[in-house]
């Protein structure tokens, strides 16, 4: 059992990382058990912290830029109301402009699911950090066995977190 969850998770490994180029080093292979803390758990942490503040910063960004333009949207159009109709027709083409804008932001960011990927990255990040922690203090459901069996417990949690997010994110594209 353990075994094919040990190859399970090379094949995850392999697969998970193709598509980031810069993560991903076909060179790194887990030779033992004994790997799997620091060529696939702790590297899949970094995966996942690095994704979910890519998105949570592009999130900021969308909504940041979304305040300006409802800002400036605000200031035009009470200062269209005291300036000469031409100038008032550019005010108001440009808030219009600028509304737009801020749709089209908003739909991206929608469409994309940046919240809910960001957040879904950020819960998997933290709960194999949880398990992690529980198992090198030896907390847990990683205190009733020897060493070799709690690693292996330790993989197939991991493994299984790491599987249901796969799972989210897939149903996130798909929707």
């Amino acid at each position: 059992m353990a075994i094919s969850c040990f190859k399970k998770a090379i094949s995850c490994f392999k697969n998970k990382n193709k598509g980031d180029s810069q993560d991903y080093d076909p060179t790194i292979h887990l030779n033992s058990l004994q790997d799997y803390i620091p060529k696939r758990l702790d590297e899949q942490t970094r995966w996942y912290d690095k994704k979910a503040n890519e998105n949570k910063e592009e999130l900021s960004r969308a909504q940041g830029w979304t305040v300006i333009f409802s800002l400036f949207i605000s200031s035009l159009s009470i200062i269209s109301l005291v300036v000469p109709s031409f100038y008032a027709n550019i005010l108001t083409v440009t808030t219009g402009i600028l509304g737009t804008a801020i749709i089209s932001i908003e739909t991206w960011t929608r469409m994309k699911k940046t919240e809910e990927i960001q957040r879904n990255y950020r819960q998997t990040c933290e709960k194999l950090k949880q398990e992690k922690l529980l198992y090198q203090s030896e907390n847990e459901p990683y205190n009733k066995s020897s060493d070799e069996e709690n690693l292996k417990l330790l993989v197939r949690r991991c493994e299984s977190i790491m599987s249901y997010e796969q799972g989210i994110w897939a149903q996130l594209k798909e929707n």
